[in-house]
């Protein structure tokens, strides 16, 4: 979008898209499939400059509302181009536009960079308290379920042992649970976070005593589920890139006993034919049943044999990787616990595909005994639907299909009528004439959608209006200030609420809230008055 801006800015008159297919055909010889990847990138280009366009749009009006409040300060600046995609030379173009000056440091991007360098998460820094221990010894991935181990001190509500075959929380994976006996007594483990090369384990009760003698069992259950859903994650993954294209690479990912989702990079929401194809696949991999091998090499000879999609989980810092391969198809580098063979994560669903943001989408997914769970509370669901709508599941969905269309035509209804009262209302309603402001405090009986139509049927240029509507023993409020009165409906809600009690939001235009308490209209017009004068 940058170098749009800048063939925009400087009138150079050319395709951007013509700048990808020159390059393609002129270093062919030396990559021939930059050719073959010609047809994804002007699918891409397209809607990018299509998306520079509507986001020129939006970002014109985040920038003159800025303007209008003052100067905009390096922070601002910065914080306009991570949240907004708005760039220095696009504010700048606006600025002029209106007649204002903006300085835009040189090392914008620089500067841009440091502070992406400052927000990354930093590596955690290990307590002084934590300096002393040794490294702990780690049984998780030899599918131990119960341990014993020594305690070797307490670090606040976390116990250290000499070894644990928890696994702690990390690359997206949530950490083991269980318990640590000890004696007579046994304490929930709720969380395992590593620190260095130091397991600590987060207990509920009573913490065992420095020397103690403890047996670790791990919440077997729980541990299956979330392995199931780490494979799971690397199989989709896989499938995705063939299904979607080598652009495809993994932003991030979680993986809990009850579901996963994996986030990718990608320019488009997907399709329903795109899900299907990627669940096929997913599923086409389980049923094969190949090996989930566990290797470790030195990072160079990992990226000479499979290249650099093994990062696609992230950039480990070791010299050292630990590489999870399924079969001759994926290889990752990656720390998480794994099935031994792709038919262990049984059956792969997925329940949904959401862009978060601009060339992020997120699938969420269910595998294995999550999946049976899911189905087995869908198939109760149902069945309770079946015996409550007295219908049968062949019927059920047309029934349900008809429910939603006669709520739909009740809403309808209800809209209206509710239109209707407010018009009612606002023919009854008057106006009090105050210097070059009419003003209307009224106290009506009605949810915030008939104050709204109130307040439409009744604001002008020179209004001010404050309803307070009474409805199911809530308190609500609406402000709306005419562009000529020179009062702001935002600043006028917030000093209510400060006077008699209560919280709201909005603009200058309108405003809406709540009271705590409910007062008679004669006393919120005297708060009213007092707070305009």
């Amino acid at each position: 979008r940058r170098s749009l801006s800048l063939i925009e800015k400087y009138d150079l008159g050319f395709d951007f898209y013509e700048v990808h297919e020159l390059v393609a055909k002129r270093f062919k010889r030396i990559h021939p499939e930059l050719l073959s990847g010609l047809e994804k990138v002007k699918q891409i280009v397209r809607l990018e400059e299509e998306r520079y366009k509507t986001s020129k749009e939006r970002a014109r009006r985040v920038v003159l509302a800025r303007l209008s409040k003052g100067e905009l300060s390096l922070e601002e600046l910065l914080e306009l181009y991570d949240s907004h995609g708005v760039t220095p030379e696009t504010i700048d173009e606006i600025a002029h536009e209106i007649g204002r000056e903006i300085t835009i440091p040189q090392d914008f991007y620089a500067r841009l960079a440091q502070r992406h360098e400052r927000m990354e998460k930093e590596e955690e820094e290990i307590p002084e308290e934590l300096a002393g221990y040794p490294p702990t010894e780690m049984l998780c991935y030899q599918d131990v379920r119960e341990f014993e181990a020594i305690v070797l001190g307490n670090y606040g509500d976390f116990v250290i042992l000499d070894r644990s075959a928890f696994y702690p929380e990390g690359g997206g994976q949530v950490s083991d649970r269980g318990s640590l006996k000890y004696g007579d007594a046994e304490v929930p483990v709720v969380r395992v976070i590593k620190m260095g090369n130091v397991i600590l384990h987060e207990v509920r009760g009573t913490l065992p005593p420095k020397g103690a003698k403890v047996v670790g069992v791990v919440n077997w259950e729980r541990r299956i589920k979330t392995t199931q859903h780490h494979t799971a994650t690397h199989i989709v993954n896989y499938a995705a890139r063939k299904i979607l294209g080598d652009h495809v690479w993994q932003h991030g990912a979680s993986k809990s006993p009850e579901r996963a989702h994996l986030d990718l990079t990608h320019f488009a929401s997907l399709t329903e034919e795109e899900l299907k194809e990627i669940e096929r696949l997913a599923n086409e991999i389980v049923k094969k049943d190949l090996p989930v091998e566990i290797s470790y090499m030195k990072r160079g000879e990992a990226e000479r044999r499979f290249g650099f999609s093994i990062y696609q989980g992230g950039f480990p810092t070791t010299s050292e990787l630990r590489i999870v391969s399924i079969g001759d198809l994926d290889h990752e580098a990656c720390g998480g616990t794994h099935c031994k063979r792709t038919g262990e994560v049984g059956r792969i669903v997925l329940l949904d595909s959401t862009r978060i943001q601009d060339g992020i989408i997120r699938l969420e997914f269910v595998a294995g005994r999550a999946c049976e769970e899911l189905q087995s509370y869908y198939s109760s669901l149902t069945e309770a639907l079946e015996r409550e709508l007295k219908t049968s599941r062949e019927e059920l969905v047309e029934l349900v299909r008809r429910l939603i269309e006669r709520r739909e035509i009740l809403e309808d209804r209800l809209r209206k009528t509710k239109e209707e009262i407010a018009l009612l209302y606002a023919r009854k309603l008057g106006f009090e004439r105050v210097g070059k402001k009419r003003i209307l405090v009224a106290r009506v009986r009605g949810d915030p959608f008939i104050l709204k139509q109130i307040s439409l049927n009744l604001s002008g240029p020179d209004t001010i209006v404050v309803l307070l509507g009474v409805w199911k023993e809530r308190n609500f409020l609406f402000v709306s200030a005419g562009a000529e009165t020179g009062v702001s409906a935002r600043d006028l809600m917030q000093q209510i609420c400060k006077k008699i009690g209560g919280r709201g939001g909005g603009n200058r235009e309108v405003a809406s809230g709540s009271l705590d308490v409910a007062i008679d209209e004669t006393k919120l017009k005297q708060v009213v008055l007092e707070v305009i004068e």
